[in-house]
């Protein structure tokens, strides 16, 4: 009976995180938002059921309805506002029943991206985290077996839920990063990628040489160049500066004024041009918001002692 008993648990379980999704995509009160903040507190098993609940009804919402995976009474029932419980369990007597409906979709590829500018929060199924840096986009794909996210441009910080049973692989182009419970970021570049780890340990390696792998510690980065990946040993406080944009942060620490040009382009419409290239060279120090640009454009006409002008998309800083 204990088996069934563990099963009945986890099925009320799972029940109520699914309530509490349907309920808190509309208005609630004060009280009932206190509630729900009770609930969730009172087992770690709720917080993890809440999590996997949100990650399936957010992919429910975004099937087009031509193509969607699950019966219909069944996804209506995780959007609509305020169900009753006898329209949350619909078509199938339980929320395992939604569950299942939605396995098909979960092992589905699913592309995701943010903006210029934006940086994105991203929480997986899995209770992992990814962290979208500007204009970038990823592709998920979890099974049983495996955890795999493909970083198809831009920059990603990821936050990896412990599971030694399903490792989270990421792939970089050509670059692949393997971590079971830890904290690492991957970028894409034009001629190859960086993977930065903050936390733990991965292991790194190319297309076709996984027996190669290197392992890459917190405190260090591997870098893919000219079809090789080296390994680094960073500068203590380089993390912060390579990643302060996790905070909407630029940290400036002796880069070039073309480094820092390059970086705020990455955030900005309106791009830093350097039309002196006398400039480009000097080493510009100082923390700025990356959608900021003009402040960076001051910055430089009072140390630099040189002239910046505006145009309707454009910095120019020289001449």
């Amino acid at each position: 009976m204990t088996g069934a008993t563990n099963t009945s648990a986890a099925i009320a379980v799972d029940t109520a995180a699914a309530e509490w999704v349907v309920r808190l995509s509309g208005e609630i009160s004060a009280d009932e938002r206190q509630a729900f903040e009770q609930w969730r507190a009172a087992d770690a098993r709720h917080a993890g059921s809440f999590l996997r609940a949100s990650a399936l009804a957010l992919a429910a919402q975004q099937l087009d309805s031509a193509s969607q995976a699950i019966p219909g009474e069944v996804a209506s029932a995780l959007v609509a506002t305020r169900p009753t419980r006898r329209q949350l369990l619909a078509g199938g007597g339980t929320i395992a029943a939604v569950a299942a409906g939605l396995v098909a979709l979960a092992l589905r590829p699913e592309s995701v991206s943010s903006d210029l500018g934006e940086t994105r929060s991203l929480p997986l199924r899995d209770g992992s985290t990814a962290l979208l840096n500007t204009a970038s986009t990823v592709r998920i794909a979890y099974s049983k077996e495996v955890r795999r996210i493909d970083l198809v441009h831009g920059e990603a910080w990821f936050d990896v839920a412990h599971d030694t049973a399903r490792p989270f692989i990421v792939r970089a182009g050509r670059l692949h990063v393997r971590a079971v419970g830890t904290a690492f970021a991957v970028r894409q570049l034009d001629n190859g990628g960086v993977v930065t780890v903050t936390e733990g340990v991965v292991l790194a390696w190319l297309d076709g040489h996984e027996q190669e792998a290197i392992r890459i510690a917190a405190g260090s980065r591997g870098v893919v160049t000219d079809r090789a990946l080296r390994h680094e040993t960073r500068p203590v406080g380089e993390d912060d500066r390579q990643l302060a944009w996790r905070t909407g942060m630029i940290v400036l620490d002796g880069q070039t004024l073309r480094e820092a040009a390059d970086d705020f382009n990455r955030y900005n419409p309106v791009k830093l041009v350097i039309d002196d290239p006398a400039l480009a060279g000097q080493r510009i120090y100082g923390t700025f918001r990356a959608r900021d640009p003009e402040a960076l454009g001051h910055a430089v006409s009072v140390s630099l002692n040189t002239s910046v002008r505006h145009d309707a998309d454009r910095i120019i800083i020289g001449k």
